[in-house]
């Protein structure tokens, strides 16, 4: 019975707005990141539905790809892609491709 005893003093005490405020603002912090993170899955999981990927197919592969046996066809498949991207060089306007184009 003694883990069920409550501890008086058991959390700090905030002493001036400012820590108070700053709690306030961490907490706002939190929200902001759990609201981006449930962006990112809700996007994710539309980009499957786009794709027909259905819910019971999720499993399987899930299971094929933690095994890594399509590990090596994946990287190389990856390679590709980038080897793809660095061959152009310029885009449809003839500037050079980068970032600072945008």
């Amino acid at each position: 019975m003694d883990l069920m005893k409550h501890k008086e003093n058991q959390w700090d005490e905030l002493k001036t707005d400012a820590q108070k405020a700053l709690v306030i603002g961490k907490l706002e912090a939190y929200e902001n990141i759990v609201n981006y993170f449930n962006s990112m899955r809700e996007s994710l999981t539309r980009l499957l539905l786009v794709n027909d990927v259905k819910e019971e197919d999720y499993d399987k592969l899930k299971k094929k790809f933690e095994s890594g046996s399509e590990e090596k066809s994946t990287q190389t498949e990856i390679e590709k892609v980038f080897k793809e991207i660095d061959s152009h060089e310029f885009d449809d306007e003839g500037d050079k491709v980068s970032f600072d184009n945008c």
